[in-house]
């Protein structure tokens, strides 16, 4: 009697533990931040949107918005020359460009940081639950953002890849008027939910309009 009574009580005690076990690992986690949880204010949303301009600012002078786009755009122009100081300058002040110079290369992946940064950034704030002028607006800006980087993109490279979405997959080629008709999209979505400019540096409605 006596060992079946130790045998029962070893039997609840495992069966206790068991469900014990089962509990914690059922635990909510709270030391992690989730993409569903971690925006949620208004607050928030303005963290998420200055993250797309600093896609677009980059790390350094020599990226996107800086040199390298200047070197595309103004080389061989009174505007702007940087002599031989990087190999390529030279023939880009001369209007020969080669897909294997840094600032090509820099400003192709700036401009699909910037498309990344605002694809994630449209997404999360179409499911979040703030004032809807406000959201209408950040997602503006999200928008007219990469509408931007697309019409670099579009201008410069002629035809190159779509991408709308948060995913990242071995997307093709989109044609050069498809780009473009993006870019009129989203530069017409972003004239309609933003206002006259109120603060330097950000998207506005008469940006939008050109």
């Amino acid at each position: 009697m006596k060992r079946i009574n130790i045998v029962l009580l070893s039997f609840l005690v495992l069966t206790a533990t068991i469900v014990s076990c089962s509990k914690q690992l059922e635990e909510t986690v709270y030391s992690e931040l989730l993409v569903n949880t971690a925006y949620e204010t208004e607050a928030d949303a303005e963290v998420l949107i200055i993250s797309v301009y600093a896609a677009m600012a980059g790390t350094d002078w020599g990226t996107y918005y800086n040199y390298d786009y200047l070197m595309i755009s103004e080389s061989g122009t009174d505007i702007y020359g940087m002599d031989n100081w990087e190999p390529g300058t030279q023939k880009a002040e001369m209007g020969v460009f080669d897909n294997s110079y840094d600032f090509i290369i820099n400003l192709w992946d700036g401009a699909y940081k910037v498309i990344a940064a605002a694809n994630v950034a449209i997404g999360v704030l179409q499911d979040m639950s703030i004032d809807e002028g406000k959201k209408a607006a950040y997602i503006g800006e999200a928008k007219f953002l990469r509408g931007l980087a697309y019409y670099d993109l579009g201008f410069n490279f002629g035809d190159v890849i779509l991408n709308l979405g948060e995913g990242s997959g071995n997307l093709p080629l989109s044609p050069q008027s498809e780009v473009i008709a993006q870019v009129i999209s989203d530069f017409t979505d972003a004239a309609a939910a933003l206002g006259p400019a109120t603060t330097p540096g950000r998207a506005c409605k008469g940006a939008a309009l050109g």
